[in-house]
């Protein structure tokens, strides 16, 4: 699954009860996310990079330093679900990856395993693709954009959930943060005209 979502739409606030739901059931629930401050929103949160023994670098054949007959490998087989915050801020490789090396983990469990995307682990992933993507460096508009984990032959296993209302913004900043999807989204164009509130200011106390 990708949960899709511009900030504060209520994102972190489903993790979060998603993992209160199934800890409570007993169930195993890996909490992962691609940078350390979004990890630490979540309880028992940790990066992806550290979970998944992720190599650095990485490129198209890399898989994850787990040992798969390993205390580790057989806490990533028992979960019931995985969670990846901010997950446009990985390269696909990254994702990619992971995937392999699920499968590698879940098929000593059942071989036909090996066939089934992430081993058949329920993988949650989630962030908003207007916010930063992974980084190559020097990297032109078209590498940054087909590094995107939703260029991976992986994303048509995806089923999205797309969350739209903000749940913080004001009604009176109601527009402004509209606006600000409409560049996100590209149809404000290349153009943008900045408001004369933000463009001018009039003192230096106002600016502070």
């Amino acid at each position: 699954f990708f949960l899709d979502g511009p900030g504060c739409t209520g994102k972190t606030f489903v993790y979060k009860a998603l993992i209160a739901e199934l800890r409570a059931s007993q169930k195993v629930v890996v909490a992962t996310a691609a940078s350390g401050i979004a990890s630490l929103l979540l309880e028992g949160g940790q990066t992806a990079h550290s979970v998944f023994k992720i190599p650095i670098p990485i490129d198209t054949t890399s898989t994850c330093a787990i040992e798969v007959e390993s205390k580790h490998a057989k806490y990533l087989a028992s979960a019931d679900l995985i969670i990846i915050d901010e997950a446009p801020m990985m390269h696909r490789h990254v994702v990619e990856a992971i995937d392999r090396s699920l499968r590698d983990i879940l098929r000593v469990r059942d071989p036909s395993l090996l066939l089934k995307p992430f081993g058949g682990n329920v993988l949650l992933l989630a962030g908003d693709f207007r916010q930063m993507l992974a980084v190559i460096p020097r990297g032109s508009r078209s590498q940054i954009v087909g590094s995107g984990i939703n260029r991976s032959q992986l994303w048509a296993h995806f089923k999205t959930y797309r969350l739209h209302t903000n749940m913080r913004v004001s009604s009176d900043a109601m527009g402004w943060a509209a606006r600000l999807l409409e560049i996100g989204g590209g149809i404000e164009g290349d153009d943008v005209l900045i408001p004369d509130e933000i463009a001018r200011v009039e003192s230096l106390s106002a600016m502070i």
